[in-house]
């Protein structure tokens, strides 16, 4: 398939949920981005008509967090694998990906508001040629708000 799909929280917001709820308990950065970029492909998947069936996701082997994210998956049935960086070119990619798009939101995300597409660095503008859902919707950065409204939707306790 040629489309792109991206997670990430922006960490300060993360640490400062935390403080107030029992975020890092229920979870953790990379089960919050795994999940999300799951859900991601999923409704990709729908509006496509692929079967759920056919999907089989991978990740990179190494985050101390992934048998979190291994159980969160199997909650739903959903089967995950861990490949390391040397089995998958694909991964090369991804991280091409994870690091610009880790970079545009440290810029972005303390000030808010519009911004010029030329204002990112030139491999995530090219990158933002794959596809990536309507308005790059497929792709997606987690400030404190959508953390706070995570943590009532999820019911997670305040500490």
């Amino acid at each position: 398939m040629r489309h792109s799909f991206a997670q990430s929280i922006y960490l300060p917001a993360y640490h400062e949920v935390d403080k107030v709820y029992e975020l890092c308990e229920r979870a953790a950065p990379f089960v919050y981005c795994g999940t999300g970029c799951i859900a991601k492909v999923q409704r990709w998947a729908q509006r496509w008509r692929i079967s759920q069936n056919d999907l089989a996701y991978f990740f990179e082997d190494g985050d101390k967090d992934k048998h979190k994210l291994k159980a969160e998956t199997e909650k739903y049935g959903i089967n995950i694998h861990f490949m390391k960086k040397c089995q998958s070119v694909a991964f090369q990619a991804a991280d091409l990906l994870a690091y610009e798009n880790f970079r545009a939101n440290q810029k972005l995300v303390p000030r808010p508001g519009v911004f010029s597409l030329y204002e990112l660095r030139h491999p995530l503008q090219e990158l933002m040629n794959v596809p990536n859902g309507d308005e790059g919707s497929d792709w997606g950065i987690t400030d404190r708000t959508n953390l706070e409204q995570f943590c009532a939707d999820q019911n997670i306790p305040r500490r």
